[in-house]
């Protein structure tokens, strides 16, 4: 079962596409992830200009204000889901954790607010709930201690681990779930960056990563040479999640060690598909 995608509670888009802005932010504030106040926030860090033309709620034409409808239903779903409404938990806290571990940045209340929300929806029988707080217990979120052997149980009851999952094997298995849950979030993106321009027009690139558990390493095999193991930006894109991922419980024999996961990985053409128009 795949995990399931963010689920988009505003309609966004139609406000997008009917305020017309000449100037655009280098990285602008996600609306879908942030309430009113953290969209104001994110907003002033845009620099002036901007944040007077996007997110001022003075400016009647401000995204703000266009998103005051959406935010004051959002208020009374948090109301609802800090009551214990387990519908408005499951919502909130599920659409928060993807924001969160696709890397918005939440303050530290708001990570134990997300948490609360999945807790509240995994004792109402929601086991994508106890998926995403697997995942959290794997980054250290928001304790700050990362550990697997905590995110066993909750894969577990997720049904994304076996019931009989013990040891070393069910430490592994929660190993690969949190591998397998980054790499679309974060390495394709740095894959696509780092094979920008040297692979075949509308071909896509298709490798095989080999993870090894002990020690943690990645290798490289079945690839273009676009995507070889020369690639020094490919290689560290593929290798940026060992430097979190924890690895309590995976019994490590040594360095004869050969357990570890080979990933498949098929990443877009990373090249303009569109033809140039005629002269």
């Amino acid at each position: 079962m795949k995990p399931p995608r963010r689920c988009v509670m505003w309609s966004v888009a139609g406000l997008l596409s009917g305020a017309a802005f000449a100037v655009q932010a280098a990285v602008a504030p996600n609306p879908v992830c942030l309430d009113r106040d953290e969209l104001i926030a994110a907003g002033r860090g845009q620099g002036d200009m901007l944040f007077k033309v996007m997110y001022d709620p003075a400016n009647p034409q401000s995204l703000t204000a266009l998103l005051k409808p959406e935010h004051e239903k959002l208020a009374a779903t948090q109301q609802q889901a800090q009551a214990g409404d387990v519908a408005s938990a499951a919502r909130l806290g599920k659409l928060w954790a993807e924001c969160l571990l696709d890397g918005t940045a939440y303050s530290q209340a708001k990570q134990a607010l997300i948490a609360q929300f999945l807790q509240t929806a995994r004792q109402g029988g929601d086991k994508d709930a106890a998926y995403y707080l697997g995942l959290f217990a794997v980054r250290g979120l928001p304790s700050g201690s990362p550990s697997l052997g905590a995110a066993v149980p909750l894969f577990i009851e997720s049904g994304r681990l076996v019931k009989d999952a013990k040891g070393p094997d069910a430490a592994s298995g929660a190993y690969t779930l949190a591998l397998a849950d980054i790499i679309p979030r974060a390495v394709t993106p740095a894959i696509v960056a780092a094979t920008r321009g040297q692979t075949p027009r509308e071909k896509s690139v298709t490798l095989q990563a080999n993870y090894r558990f002990c020690p943690p390493q990645v290798s490289v095999s079945e690839a273009p040479p676009s995507a070889d193991a020369s690639n020094p930006a490919l290689m560290a894109a593929l290798s940026a999640p060992l430097a979190w991922l924890p690895t309590d419980g995976l019994e490590c024999a040594g360095p004869d060690d050969q357990r570890g996961v080979r990933m498949p990985l098929t990443f877009p053409a990373t090249t303009l598909t569109k033809k140039p128009p005629p002269r």
